[in-house]
């Protein structure tokens, strides 16, 4: 999260355009770099976290578990996702926020978060396995369109975080849509 705040914080001045009105098209690209550089750091911190292995294996094991103990961890389990989901939920909502973006009509921030949680822990459940297919020779647009590396993490979290969400319009006034909305 640290480093995605510095990204944003590094790269503000592409948040307005030269008359300081919100510039959504800024805000894409500076939401895009987050997400190359990020999403690498996700993967390493997620495939190295004992707590998410316990997690998983409890999560994929619980049916299995003697009754009297089944819906005790199952509880405990759906504790735990609720946490993070809110958590990051929050933390969604603040940057898209700050990059001019909302969830496109119908979805919410935590199915953004569920789907990208998914996409990083179902490659890393195969990068633990030993799957080839996380070769970084992917290549793509860097903060001024210049060709950089993309892991396949943050390829394919990119792709979800367009697919299921848009840019804020912004009005003739120079205030996105959603102005009155976040500050309540």
């Amino acid at each position: 999260m640290e480093e995605v705040r510095r990204i944003l914080i590094d790269n503000a001045h592409r948040l307005t355009d030269a008359a300081g009105r919100p510039d959504p098209a800024g805000g894409t690209v500076v939401l895009r770099e987050a997400v190359r550089v990020a999403l690498v750091r996700n993967f390493h911190d997620t495939m190295a976290s004992p707590e998410w292995k316990s997690y998983m294996a409890l999560s994929v094991s619980v049916n299995s578990l003697p009754a009297e103990r089944r819906q005790v961890v199952r509880e405990t389990l759906q504790q735990t996702d609720t946490v993070f989901l809110e958590r990051m939920a929050r933390f969604y909502e603040q940057i898209f926020a700050v990059v001019h973006r909302r969830p496109r009509p119908g979805v919410t921030y935590r199915q953004l978060v569920t789907a990208g949680a998914s996409v990083v822990e179902g490659l890393v459940s195969r990068a633990l396995i030993g799957s080839e297919s996380f070769s970084d020779d992917r290549r793509g647009p860097g903060l001024d369109g210049e060709d950089v590396p993309w892991s396949l993490v943050a390829t394919a979290f990119w792709a979800l975080v367009e697919g299921l969400s848009e840019e804020i319009p912004v009005s003739r006034a120079g205030a996105p849509e959603h102005e009155g909305v976040l500050s309540r």
